[in-house]
């Protein structure tokens, strides 16, 4: 399956401040899997940035990866 997700935040604040290096955009493409055994399902999902827009000096995103395990009984 293959998805967008899109991460967004406004600035931190501290003391009626904007905080420097913080808030900004990123969209991500993601694909994942999802695999069923027996009564077990486990899952991998990719997720890669294709456009980012943070605020100040931030790090830039780089790829993600997550897995899932999930029981079911």
């Amino acid at each position: 399956m293959v998805d967008l997700k899109f991460e967004g935040t406004r600035r931190d604040l501290w003391r009626g401040e904007d905080f420097k290096n913080s808030g900004g955009s990123s969209l991500f493409l993601s694909c994942r899997t999802k695999l069923y055994i027996k009564k077990m399902a486990v899952e991998a999902s990719f997720w890669s940035p294709i456009r980012q827009s943070l605020n100040d000096n931030q790090l830039q995103k780089n790829m993600q990866v997550t897995t899932d395990l999930t029981f079911y009984f």
